[in-house]
């Protein structure tokens, strides 16, 4: 009960929002409750966690397994004012706990038969030269219209998804800047190309993306590298 008190009366000064779900969980009884109702938490997306929901996360495990589920390149929330923690340091946390061991999934999913994230993840690192980049380009998985005029770029986009979505796809354009985003967004818009945008995160950095809906099939990523730094 003692060792409690402190780690209660310094997340009340530290963590003002969701502070009171985790001074309930420091109640003794309450916590005692919790930390033996599971064999295994399991918290998808944990990249994204706070200094606040991770410190709740470890006060309610117990004795329990955590299984964390993180991808440092999907990191969105880091500018959040409230987001203290979320970032690199989240993740250097959790590999610091005892006994903690990190698993590195393979650049593959069950969502992209054709391989391309093995591409995308060496185009991400710059390595242009990496076998799978140079099999996506190929192979036509993978185009890269370069030089482009600024003035064109909309209708050189707006190009390649009428024929993907044609050929009956559903096609995403994604972008770096939301600023960026919205002129694509409303230039596509005035060449008929009709599509709903989506913006993650909430700040002008955040990645912004633009699905243009098509009949079923194979889903197709149109990537605008000019508004990116």
């Amino acid at each position: 009960m003692t060792a409690t008190r402190p780690a209660c009366r310094w997340v009340r000064i530290r963590w003002r929002n969701g502070s009171l779900a985790l001074r309930l969980c420091c109640l003794p009884a309450i916590a005692a409750h919790l930390r033996s109702r599971w064999s295994l938490i399991v918290c998808d997306e944990f990249q994204d966690t706070d200094d606040g929901q991770f410190r709740l996360l470890t006060t309610i495990r117990g004795d329990a397994r955590l299984l964390l589920l993180g991808d440092p390149n999907q990191c969105i929330y880091t500018d959040l004012p409230d987001a203290i923690g979320v970032g690199a340091e989240r993740l250097a946390a959790a590999l610091a706990l005892p006994g903690a061991r990190q698993i590195t999934l393979p650049e593959a999913s069950h969502r992209d038969p054709s391989g391309v994230l093995p591409a995308a993840a060496a185009i991400r690192v710059r390595d242009f030269s990496h076998d799978a980049v140079i099999t996506a380009i190929t192979s036509g998985r993978l185009q890269v219209h370069a030089g482009l005029d600024p003035t064109r770029e909309a209708a050189t986009v707006a190009a390649v998804v009428r024929d993907l979505r044609t050929e009956g796809h559903t096609v995403g354009v994604f972008s770096h800047h939301s600023d960026s985003t919205t002129i694509l967004s409303d230039q596509l818009q005035q060449s008929g190309v009709d599509h709903t945008p989506s913006t993650h995160g909430t700040r002008p950095r955040s990645r912004s993306s633009l699905v243009s809906a098509g009949q079923p099939g194979a889903s197709y990523g149109v990537i605008d590298f000019a508004s990116s730094s």
